[in-house]
């Protein structure tokens, strides 16, 4: 759905495997009212009327159902359809799952093939041969969509869960050919030190009329501050050019040329940039090939992490011996950013006394400032499993073993994750919540070495969600507030809008009867 896998360079393995599966017989189906490039090979381009997407996604969701062409045991087992009934009946009847699919055709039946023929401009027989491509494929249905759709339209996040209820529907989900969560094939390794959270709520950033926003409200800056709601002393923006990308970009440039709004502002950028322009200090970082990084991609079931290195450090190191930083071997004054936060923490706080420069010493020289061969040497020895088993066979350190082959798989496999039974260690500690089967640990207690973001769902202590009792068995579950994939979202319920706590079409303000 939407904008497609041109329009994005991380998007690149996605398209290669398209073409792949399409050479071995999948089909392809492509809604955007654009011939895309992604389009002009699809098998099906259906030009939806714009923002009408989730019209034609429950048409299908219907005809899936009432014709009970669905995967029952994985939604009995993976559904919070009980949690709905409750809720939606207000009674504690014991309601059975066959009551549960009763209830979603007469909630879906508003959703024909003619109602979406009408909202869409596509004919309803064309949705009716999508919904059998679909229950064809069961568990191999794999889905994907970007921003037009669901970030162009008044209601377009339902986008995106009306698409993943049809994954639902068919059990397609974390499964081979299927769709997996994004962060599940993502592995972000620990460092060496990690500072706490802030302990002040800054409402710049998190705005408190916007309680359900799952990003920072950064785009809101300049409004926010024209309110006087606060006033920023200094202000990075970090490879960032909001005065061209956000929107109301004259908003931006008003509140970079006010010192009551912004007091300095400083632009980490490797380009010559609109925002760059009304910088008090433009601070070169690197690109690629002049600095360290470490980064995960969602390419593939399974994780794995890559190593990028300063080519003219490394070749100073290599060819002369010598122990150069990146401001040393790069042209002019490019930093990378790693050594320049080290350096800058130490200026801020030369003798500790602020708590941040103990976040930057060293691991292996107790009070020494921490080098950036030792940030990524800690993190190869420590947090990537499997790592330091792999060099040593080949007579390698972690460091060096990565300085070599540039990439490391963490797992060949992250296919249904949510079925993973927990170990002794993840229920050490632990607690089972009877009435819900849901299983809290306390926060300190849980080890991780990967700490790709995710939602962590709590309890009224404070507790962390770590699993579910899924048949006498302790599992992974999801990281949702129910440990199950929500197709009712009670947190919506609570904060006053039931109406949309199940996926339903909202029309946009592009929509044909505006």
């Amino acid at each position: 759905i939407s904008a497609h896998l041109e329009s994005g360079h991380y998007f690149n393995p996605h398209a290669q495997r398209i073409m792949e599966a399409k050479m071995k017989g999948a089909k392809v189906a492509v809604l955007d009212p654009r011939l895309s490039n992604t389009a002009s090979h699809a098998d099906y381009w259906v030009p939806t009327y714009p923002g009408s997407e989730p019209a034609l996604l429950l048409a299908i969701a219907r005809e899936l159902i009432k014709s009970r062409r669905i995967n029952e045991e994985f939604m009995k087992t993976w559904v919070n359809w009980q949690e709905y009934l409750r809720i939606a009946f207000c009674e504690e009847e014991n309601y059975s799952f066959e009551d549960f699919l009763v209830h979603l055709e007469t909630v879906y039946e508003k959703y024909t093939p003619g109602y979406a023929e009408k909202e869409t401009g596509v004919s309803k027989n064309l949705i009716l041969e999508l919904a059998d491509e679909i229950a064809r494929a069961g568990t191999a249905f794999a889905t994907h969509t970007w921003r037009a759709s669901s970030a162009g339209n008044l209601g377009g996040w339902q986008t995106a869960r009306c698409l993943f209820f049809l994954n639902v529907l068919t059990g397609s989900v974390a499964t081979e050919g299927g769709t997996s969560p994004n962060s599940w094939n993502k592995f972000v390794p620990k460092p060496f030190s990690m500072p706490s959270h802030p302990e002040h709520w800054n409402e710049v950033t998190w705005p408190k009329e916007f309680p359900l926003a799952f990003f920072e409200m950064s785009f809101l800056l300049p409004h926010l501050l024209k309110e006087g709601r606060n006033k920023i002393d200094t202000y990075f923006t970090r490879v960032y050019n909001p005065v061209w990308t956000n929107p109301d970009g004259m908003s931006w440039i008003e509140m970079l040329t006010d010192e009551d709004k912004i007091g300095l502002h400083c632009a980490l950028t490797p380009t010559w940039s609109e925002t760059a322009w009304f910088a008090d200090y433009i601070l070169p970082m690197g690109l690629g090939p002049e600095r360290h990084d470490l980064h995960s991609y969602e390419t593939q079931a399974g994780t794995w992490i890559g190593f990028r290195q300063p080519v003219l450090k490394v070749a100073a190191q290599r060819l002369k011996g010598e122990d150069a930083t990146t401001l040393d071997t790069n042209p002019g004054e490019v930093w990378e950013e790693n050594q320049f936060w080290i350096d800058l923490s130490w200026k801020i706080d030369p003798d500790g006394s602020l708590g941040i420069r103990e976040h930057f010493e060293s691991p292996y020289r107790k009070g020494e400032k921490v080098t950036v061969d030792e940030y990524y040497q800690w993190i190869f020895e420590n947090s990537v499993p499997g790592l330091p088993e792999a060099a040593e066979k080949e007579g390698l350190k972690p460091l060096e073993f990565m300085r070599r082959y540039g990439a490391f798989e963490v797992q060949a496999s992250t296919y249904e994750f949510h079925n993973q039974k927990l170990s002794e260690d993840d229920l050490d500690g632990a607690k089972i919540e009877e009435s819900t089967g849901k299983i809290y640990k306390d926060k300190s207690a849980i080890k991780k070495v990967n700490i790709v973001p995710l939602p962590q769902p709590v309890n009224d202590e404070g507790e962390h969600l770590v699993g579910l009792m899924v048949d006498g068995v302790a599992r992974r579950g999801f990281p949702t507030p129910s440990g199950k994939l929500e197709f009712f979202s009670d947190t919506l319920s609570d904060w006053g809008w039931a109406s949309i706590s199940i996926p339903e079409y909202v029309e946009s303000h592009v929509s044909q009867d505006e």
